[in-house]
């Protein structure tokens, strides 16, 4: 009995020598795939959806199994909608962005952006941006000009994709975004053919699946979970049908395809099935309701075709009937419906340079119900961000779909109404400094969207010299009042640089003991209740009155009188008045006088006694500041 275990264990232990090469062997090709790529399919397996069905908290490390409900309409906040979003992106571009994350470390936001596509320069985890700036992925691995790469809503629903492509066929390439600290071998990559894909080895018989193919059917298919026809009938792809092929299976001689057509994935029988292209692109849904009220317009919207000149959206009943038909040459339809119950929408491409060249979405199913049964599905606001100063206002409008939902549970909501206020017309008003949210919200569905407003004091617009009071030491400062301000912040420039002097409680402040004749410069700045302060007012110069001339004297001689006055550096001009008796209200200005201090008059008779007062002038941005009238002069002309 011991020998014969003896035997055993040494048989199991040769037998486990002789495999370890072929273990090493296949181990040393998966370590030709990076480690954070394989990492990456782990996290996000092929056909999932990148979403967070079924939770109210946005999940950018999560996947489902379910299509996203809310993907029409939907932002990028997190938890606005079922989609999930990662660093302000939603959909493809979000998706990429967090794939380039998890491969690289980084943010792609924060990388370089290069127009140029140039496959020797391509890391595993770059993001490339094409179709038209629609559509976003990031690289898993490079081989030549070949590179393959994980995405997002190339099928309906926020659908996850891995898959290659040839650099030659990828159509309006935009930019690259590559962060220059990324140094990850391409070298000896492999791409995800299903040897990747599953954890068994392929069968021989299972050919590769080039991506992209359109076939068209020949007969009404029905759609397998399986490739067998003994599995479940869970749909049908009708007559005539163009889908796209997935990827394609042997199984007992008979060749199937998985195809999505509407919101349903599964198998077709591709021998009852004609090959198109491997090349054409396909009209896809991305917006449609699932519910819209009877007799409300509602909106269709698809990815566009290269190459198609129009569009037909077909709606079908129930009973397979077409009921509406529209065409158009842009990738959106409005339609209407007044009869109740279940539809599908289909939109097929066309080009007259190919009569043959149809391209159908496949149908989407949605019903129409009596509007006060429709369920919002998506609220958007006109404005997600607001600046206002307190005592404005901004008025914010909700888009909701679908159109015609009720809006019986829909209300306008302030996180701060010290901050801000908002009626239910969307009217929004700022009543104090700070930072809130305004949130157009329902009740029913949980559907919300947020606009941020941040609320600052404003400046006083005008500031001006109180001219009716100017004085020789003192200047009066009038400006526009601040709503919200309990007081202000007076500057007065000195050596080049504003320096705060008072503050007052009104809108009106004397800057006193000032020389006279001078300029000065000033602003003012609101303050509101907590102490934030506003922007400055505009800057004022303004000026003090000169003083009057201190002395006035005289030389007369032949008729010839000639009066000189003390100077003054701050004069513009000056004013000399004459008077026969000295009396006051008998003084009249008989010469304006620039550039020196003194007159000369003439022609006046010996013996004549007459008097004289100067009054100083300083002008100033078109304002005239004069002094008082100088001491009175008296001469006898000789």
């Amino acid at each position: 009995m011991i020998k014969r275990m003896l035997s055993f264990c040494l048989c199991v232990l040769l037998f486990a020598l002789l495999l370890t090469p072929v273990a090493e062997a296949r181990a040393a090709s998966e370590n030709t795939v990076p480690q954070v790529v394989l990492k990456l399919m782990k996290k996000f397996p092929h056909l999932a959806y990148w979403n967070h069905v079924g939770s109210s908290v946005n999940n950018p490390d999560g996947v489902t199994n379910s299509p996203c409900p809310t993907h029409v309409g939907c932002s990028w906040e997190p938890g606005a909608c079922s989609c999930n979003s990662f660093s302000n992106a939603i959909q493809c571009m979000g998706f990429a962005y967090k794939a380039g994350f998890e491969m690289v470390g980084s943010d792609p936001r924060s990388w370089e952006m290069s127009y140029t596509l140039d496959a020797s320069k391509l890391r595993v985890g770059d993001v490339i941006r094409y179709r038209g700036n629609r559509h976003s992925l990031a690289v898993t691995g490079v081989k030549g000009n070949v590179i393959s790469f994980v995405d997002c809503n190339w099928y309906p629903m926020c659908q996850i994709r891995w898959s290659s492509m040839d650099l030659n066929d990828m159509p309006s390439f935009t930019y690259v975004l590559h962060d220059p600290k990324n140094n990850m071998k391409n070298t000896n990559v492999t791409f995800f053919d299903s040897t990747v894909r599953r954890p068994s080895s392929p069968s021989p018989q299972t050919p590769e699946t080039p991506d992209g193919e359109i076939w068209q059917t020949t007969g009404n298919m029905n759609l397998r979970p399986n490739t067998t026809t003994d599995s479940a009938v869970i749909g049908t792809v009708p007559d005539g049908a163009r889908v796209a092929v997935e990827k394609k299976k042997l199984n007992n001689g008979y060749l199937w395809g998985k195809v999505t057509y509407g919101l349903q994935s599964g198998w077709i029988a591709l021998d009852h099935c004609n090959y198109i292209s491997g090349a054409e692109d396909m009209p896809r849904f991305k917006a449609f309701p699932t519910e819209v009220a009877g007799g409300a317009a509602f909106t269709l919207e698809w990815t566009g075709v290269n190459g198609a000149d129009s569009y037909t959206v077909s709606i079908y009943n129930s009973g397979g009937k077409r009921v509406e038909q529209k065409s158009v040459t842009d990738e959106t339809a409005k339609l209407t419906l007044k009869t109740n119950g279940s539809y599908t929408a289909e939109v097929q491409s066309h080009s007259q340079h190919a009569a043959s060249w149809v391209l159908s979405s496949g149908k989407i199913p949605f019903a129409v119900k009596p509007a006060k049964d429709i369920k919002i599905e998506s609220i958007s606001l006109n404005q997600t961000a607001l600046q206002l100063q307190i005592g404005q206002s901004a008025h914010l409008i909700a888009s909701i779909l679908p159109e015609g939902a009720s809006t019986e549970h829909v209300g306008m909501f302030s996180g701060n109404n010290a901050v801000a206020i908002v009626d239910a017309k969307g009217l929004v008003r700022a009543v104090g400094v700070g930072e809130t949210m305004i949130a157009c919200s329902d009740t029913r569905s949980g559907r919300a969207a947020v606009c941020t407003v941040k609320v600052t004091i404003g400046a006083p617009k005008k500031l001006i010299q109180y001219m009716s009071k100017v004085r020789v030491n003192s200047i009066t400062l009038k400006w526009t009042a601040v709503q919200g301000a309990q007081s202000y912040q007076i500057f007065r420039k000195e050596g080049g640089t504003f320096r705060q002097i008072a503050t007052s409680k009104e809108n009106i402040f004397v800057d006193q003991n000032l020389k006279a004749g001078t300029t000065y410069i000033y602003k003012v700045r609101a303050v509101a209740a907590g102490g934030q302060t506003g922007a400055d007012s505009p800057i004022l110069t303004a000026s003090t009155r000169p003083e009057a001339a201190s002395t006035v004297k005289f030389a007369t001689k032949d008729g010839k009188v000639k009066v000189i006055w003390t100077a003054n550096k701050s004069a513009s001009y000056y004013m000399v008045y004459q008077s026969a008796t000295g009396k006051a209200n008998t003084f009249k200005k008989i010469a304006t006088v620039k550039g020196k201090n003194n007159f000369l008059l003439r022609g006046k008779k010996a013996g004549t006694t007459l008097y004289f007062k100067i009054v100083t002038v300083k002008t100033l941005d078109g304002k005239t500041f004069a002094s008082r009238l100088s001491k009175t002069g008296k001469v006898k002309v000789k």
